[in-house]
This record gives C-alpha cells, sequence and structure tokens, in this order.
C-alpha cells in the first residue's frame, strides 16, 4: 500500500492503529506530575535533549504521529502546550514544506504541511499524554475520531521526520536549487545536481523530478510500514554541462 502526499488535501485513512501502551503511567523519567524522577533526571523544554541535575544528557523521547482533523493540526498543538504539563512534551510540531505553485500564471513560493491531519510528538511519558488527550472535548473535533490513538514510529521513520529542518531547527523542507544537463531535454533517469537546499540531505529517498511542476518526489515508509510519497519543492537555476 502507499499514501501520496503530493496535494494539499490527505486521502482518508482506513488504518487504525492500536493505543499507544509502551509505557505505565506514572513510570519512567516523566511520569505525569513529576518534574524530577527518582535518578534526579530534570525536565526542560528543549529540542529533543533533556538534561539531569548534573548536566548529563537523559534519553532522548520517543516519536510520535498522533491523527487529528485536517487543517486542526497548529490549534491541537496550541492546546497541548498549553494544557498539559510541560515535563511530557519535549516537542511537538507538524513537519511543513515550501513548493512551488503556479498562482495566477505566476511561480510562488508556498508553504504547507507536509503530512496533513497529523502532528508529532517527542516524549518520555506516551502514555500520560494519551490519557491528557482523553481530557479534550469531543465538541472541538481535534482529535481524528473517539479513540485518540497514538501511531508509534520505528527508529528509521523518526530518524527521517528528524532529518526535515534539522540544521535550521525549523521541521519545514525548504525549497531546493537543481541543475540540469544542457545538451538535451531532460528525460526520466538523467543526472540532476541538487545546488543547495534539503534534497541534499534526502537523496537517497529520491525517486523522480516532475520539471513542469517543479518539484521532487521522494519515497519513505511512515505510520507502520506504508510506503509514503512526499512531493517537495525545487526550483531550476541552470543547466550544467556533462563531462565529454
Amino acid at each position: 500500500m502507499r499514501r501520496n502526499f503530493g496535494s494539499i488535501e490527505k486521502k482518508s485513512v482506513t488504518e487504525r492503529p492500536e493505543v499507544c501502551k509502551t509505557r505505565k503511567l506514572g513510570t519512567g523519567c516523566y511520569a505525569s506530575g513529576q518534574t524530577d524522577c527518582e535518578e534526579g533526571h530534570k525536565g526542560t523544554r528543549g529540542n529533543h535533549m533533556e538534561t539531569d541535575v548534573k548536566g548529563e544528557a537523559c534519553n532522548q523521547g520517543k516519536c510520535y504521529a498522533i491523527q487529528t482533523t485536517t487543517g486542526q493540526e497548529d490549534i491541537l498543538i496550541q492546546f497541548m502546550r498549553e494544557r498539559m504539563d510541560p515535563v511530557l512534551i519535549q516537542e511537538v510540531f507538524t513537519p511543513k514544506r515550501e513548493m512551488n505553485r503556479r498562482i495566477g500564471g505566476k511561480w510562488k513560493i508556498t508553504t504547507e504541511k507536509m503530512f496533513p491531519g497529523y502532528l508529532f510528538l517527542v516524549t518520555n511519558s506516551p502514555e500520560a499524554v494519551f490519557l491528557s488527550l482523553k481530557k479534550i472535548p469531543k465538541r472541538k473535533n481535534l482529535l481524528h475520531d473517539a479513540d485518540y490513538y497514538f501511531i508509534s514510529l520505528t527508529d528509521a521513520e523518526q530518524a527521517f521526520i528528524e532529518k526535515i529542518g534539522k540544521d535550521r531547527g525549523d521541521h519545514t523542507f525548504r525549497l531546493s536549487r537543481i541543475s540540469l544537463p544542457d545538451e538535451k531535454p531532460y528525460q526520466k533517469g538523467d543526472r540532476v545536481k541538487i545546488i543547495d537546499g534539503d534534497l541534499k540531505n534526502f537523496t537517497g529517498e529520491i525517486i523522480e523530478y516532475n520539471l513542469r511542476k517543479r518539484k521532487a518526489i521522494i519515497r519513505t515508509r511512515m505510520f507502520g510500514g506504508t510506503d509514503v510519497d512526499i512531493h517537495v519543492g525545487i526550483e531550476i537555476i541552470e543547466k550544467q554541462n556533462r563531462p565529454g
């Protein structure tokens, strides 16, 4: 099965992963209501990092995807930051991407959500967060359905998500500039040189370029092993000479 995140709107999802039950509430470094665990670890609001009272690194949290109503991602993120115990959440965000869109006859750079209907949470206390989410009134329509489930990412999936905007810390896949060979019109499979941009960090996942729509397509596995095609923006700046 393959999903396509090329358009702004996401197709409906039929898979229903099980609720996260990886840790009992009240255990681990960041149990609900705790600021320090039995080993002296103290929660901090940093990017993917916690430190203990001695200044030593504490274990990085696990990454989970939370399915929400498309268009409500930022509202749910704000709700979680304002209403939940901050020691439960190392980070919560929704990855974005820059795209080249032809609007009114002109190419314009737009910023869009990369995975509409999902946000990503880094935490050491998933079940405590899960129980907090259950307190959200259903009338707010912030979660995908009444089950309030998490999708636990594999290590490879988490590494992919963390690469997006890693150098800047903004979780945004910025536009990449490419150049093409100049001795003939581009054909699928021809060599493309990435001049700069975030594609440089994802060369192994690129499956094709669509020059007419100014986008590249990268493929990865996400949400429990499903192949996902992700469209990201490119800009063609020049042509390159192939070595004779």
